[in-house]
């Protein structure tokens, strides 16, 4: 088994007169783990943990201000996030061959949680101040959240084996709290 702790802080000049910081952190125990990120403009925070074997993680943050945390512990485990600018991600997956995927725009939380096996859970928020929530608990379970508006929230929660939703909201200031067991 090999473990592999890396920190990166990278600094770069967004302008000839301002200068920010972004922080890359990757902790990795296990084999055939991966980590792909890319991170442009400034004050960007990265923080990833993968346990177990063959989990991967590829990470885009492209504006300024956005936070990511994903945590995976498992194998086969995957995650793709993309983050324009002021979003916070929180994406945690337990288990065996779960995908977690998220794309947001702007000032967006997006959290993701899945534990179980071969579980699928998609996130994507167009616009501003949006929140969305998944979570799933068992196997075989497959969640979708689209929300197009801005000051949408959606709290989703998913138990058992072999359940499926999908959401698309749209609009303004609304709420959406769904339950499945």
């Amino acid at each position: 088994m090999r473990r592999i702790r890396t920190l990166l802080t990278v600094a770069f000049c967004m302008s000839q007169m301002a200068l920010a910081d972004s922080l890359v952190l990757i902790e990795q125990i296990g084999d055939g783990n991966t980590v792909a990120t890319h991170q442009v403009n400034s004050d960007n925070t990265l923080d990833v943990a993968q346990h177990g074997q063959e989990n991967t993680a590829a990470i885009v943050q492209a504006g300024p201000d956005n936070a990511a945390a994903v945590h995976q512990v498992g194998r086969g485990n995957a995650v793709e996030l993309n983050q324009a600018a002021g979003n916070t991600a929180n994406l945690r997956q337990f288990g065996a061959d779960n995908l977690a995927s998220a794309l947001q725009s702007m000032d967006g939380i997006a959290v993701q949680t899945q534990q179980g096996n071969a579980n699928r859970a998609h996130l994507e928020q167009h616009g501003t101040g949006n929140d969305g929530r998944q979570a799933q608990f068992g196997d075989g379970n497959d969640v979708e959240l689209v929300q197009d508006g801005d000051g949408l929230t959606a709290d989703i929660l998913q138990t058992g084996d072999g359940k499926a939703i999908a959401v698309h909201q749209t609009g303004y200031d609304s709420t959406i709290v769904l339950r499945q067991e």
